[in-house]
């Protein structure tokens, strides 16, 4: 699946997603879903990346599972992207920049 066409939901601390680039991406509200009545929305966002970025992963969170989408550009486009299918040299470069981020989020 493509970055440009996916979306990513976010409810309360159960459910959300975390984003990390090479350069700021921009994160824009897509629609709200009311699942349940008493239930917290459920919003919905889309991910722009920026016009230089090279890459792009999404962290997904529900509850205490964990699990993160690559996404690197090809031309236009903004493939999901196999970590082991991503050039090393790349890839160190992103889990570099992950793992500096990380240590400096709350």
């Amino acid at each position: 699946m493509d970055l440009t066409k996916s979306t990513f939901p976010h409810s309360g601390d159960y459910t959300s997603f975390t984003v990390f680039a090479d350069y700021p991406c921009h994160v824009r509200f897509v629609k709200t879903l009311s699942v349940f009545p008493g239930d917290d929305p459920v919003e919905i966002y889309a991910i722009d990346p920026a016009p230089y970025s090279r890459w792009v992963v999404v962290q997904q969170r529900r509850g205490e599972r964990r699990h993160s989408v690559f996404y690197v550009r090809t031309c236009e486009a903004f493939p999901e992207k196999a970590p082991n299918r991503i050039p090393l040299d790349l890839r160190r470069e992103i889990l570099l920049r992950i793992f500096s981020l990380k240590g400096k989020t709350p």
